[in-house]
């Protein structure tokens, strides 16, 4: 679409410069002349400010992502050495059970039943600790990833409404570079040659 106003904006530059060739310079066509030279400018800083926006959205962006694949495989490797000493635990765990149901077949151990039974009951609260301790992990993962997802969400809106915008001058540009050609027109076919 800006090649297409670029080549609108030269083929009327290519007008105005038949004009000017025809006819002496008037001030009506210096004016526009000055106008279309300020247009130029304008539209082109606003071009190189946007380009840069977006490239710089574009490098945030990357950043965060790369950030995100960065966590989640330290996450992934926490969650696995987790599951490695929740699996030695269980092996354990079972090892005590079948201790203590051993001792229960025997009357005679009460003491070591007692014994068996407290030390069974550390294992079971350590394990609680150990399933709450994943429920926060799991919590903590969870809450990071909406908060990055909200994040990129807000970027994704900030660069449509960017593209919005961008689209709003364009047409504004339009339908001034119209009512300017239009004024060209007139004062063209108004100028006369002088003797």
């Amino acid at each position: 679409k800006v090649e297409s106003l670029r080549a609108r904006l030269d083929a009327f530059e290519n007008d105005n410069r038949m004009l000017t060739q025809a006819a002496p310079n008037t001030f009506e066509e210096h004016v526009i002349k000055n106008r279309l030279e300020y247009l130029e400018s304008t539209f082109g800083d606003v071009e190189n400010r946007h380009v840069r926006e977006i490239d710089e959205l574009k490098s945030t962006f990357k950043a965060m992502a790369s950030e995100v694949e960065e966590r989640h495989i330290k996450l992934g490797d926490f969650l696995a050495k987790d599951k490695g000493t929740r699996d030695e635990h269980q092996a354990v765990f079972e090892q005590r059970l079948e201790r203590c149901e051993h001792l229960l077949k025997n009357p005679r151990r009460n003491s070591e039943i007692a014994e068996t039974s407290k030390t069974h009951d550390h294992f079971n609260s350590r394990i609680d600790s150990l399933q709450q301790i994943v429920k926060d992990v799991e919590a903590t993962v969870m809450k990071e990833a909406d908060e990055r997802s909200r994040e990129d969400k807000r970027i994704w809106d900030a660069v449509t409404s960017h593209a919005l915008d961008r689209g709003e001058e364009k047409e504004k540009f339009e339908s001034h570079l119209a009512a300017t050609s239009q004024s060209a027109a007139q004062v063209c076919q108004g100028a006369r040659p002088i003797p």
